[in-house]
């Protein structure tokens, strides 16, 4: 089951940019513009079967805190905890998106990746989520997950969503990242690795590296900031009635279930293969981790692949094949 997203078009709105320095003045990196924004509905929470999943999550929780035997604990179901999963994920990008200040004081760390908040299993990440959010809001007496002030937004992100980034990477759901950057880049991207607080690497080979940031074949360091390609969607899961869409050089929280019936969805195409396996890092371009500072959010590796250019051409390639087969 999952939450489901819709995009609304609307007016190109540009990321706040990183702050200038003497080696930014000469970085050809640009900021994406954002033509659409995140929306959250609870469509399938809202049906039996995902009542029915959240109450186990709600039982787990009963067990695992010692709040759960107050008053304030019984009154919790599963319809009130899908209104709380929607004020925390609103929550999410009010108070660390794209749209807040670039700082350490405003962004005190990254956004949660969105498929944290759609993981049902009873002892999921979703379960981790609310185990730290419901305890918060039992503390604080809290009536629900707003940030109507400066001092609520500093006890959200302080006691909701930290707390949560804590208990998700001990608990194996969120991974620290580790980075080798190419030397060439290294000027380019400090900014970015001190707003995104990510462990560098000495070598590509280090133990833990999960990301290996190069400069593509046939670019050179400006044009490896600067070249981001054409815009481009993705079909990232297909259900009966709707196809859940990614969008490129996006963040996945920006996702859309768009009508299977109106033809609007992209062919589906198996991308397993473009995912590293046995513990392999990604190879990823510079604009994975500029974009990521941008967003304050982790962007979608599929998108910033080192060797994507040949890559999207035969994707493309197999997808009006795809296309033409089913006008036949």
């Amino acid at each position: 089951f999952f939450i489901y997203y819709c995009v609304h078009f609307s007016m190109a709105t540009p990321l706040p940019t990183p702050p200038e320095g003497e080696e930014a003045a000469r970085n050809p990196y640009t900021a994406p513009e954002i033509k659409r924004k995140p929306d959250v509905r609870a469509r399938d929470f809202e049906k039996p079967a995902g009542l029915a999943r959240l109450e186990s999550i709600l039982a787990r929780i009963y067990v695992e805190d010692s709040f759960a035997s107050t008053a304030y604990a019984d009154r919790l179901d599963a319809k009130a905890v899908v209104e709380s999963i929607l004020e925390l994920l609103q929550g999410n990008e009010e108070c660390l998106g794209f749209k807040t200040p670039m700082g350490p004081r405003s962004r005190q760390m990254m956004k949660l990746p969105v498929h944290l908040f759609i993981d049902l299993k009873p002892s999921g990440s979703l379960f981790r989520i609310l185990l730290c959010a419901l305890e918060a809001k039992s503390s604080h007496n809290w009536r629900n997950f707003s940030w109507v002030s400066e001092q609520r937004k500093n006890e959200l992100i302080e006691d909701v969503y930290k707390r949560a980034e804590r208990e998700l990477k001990t608990h194996g759901f969120l991974k620290h990242k580790k980075v080798y950057i190419n030397p060439s880049l290294r000027r380019y991207l400090k900014d970015a690795v001190k707003a995104t607080r990510v462990a560098i690497a000495d070598k590509p080979t280090d133990p833990g590296v999960t990301h290996v940031i190069e400069i593509p074949k046939g670019q050179d360091v400006h044009s490896s900031l600067s070249m981001r390609g054409s815009e481009f969607t993705r079909t990232v899961r297909v259900d009966r009635y709707e196809t859940l869409v990614h969008y490129s050089y996006h963040p996945d929280s920006y996702d859309c279930w768009v009508s299977n019936s109106g033809g609007n969805a992209p062919p589906y195409t198996d991308m397993s293969d473009a995912v590293p396996k046995n513990g392999k890092a990604w190879v990823v371009n510079p604009l994975w981790l500029l974009d990521s500072a941008s967003f304050n959010e982790w962007m979608n590796e599929l998108d910033y692949r080192a060797n994507f250019e040949e890559e999207a051409s035969n994707q493309q390639q197999q997808q009006q094949q795809q296309q033409q087969q089913q006008q036949q």
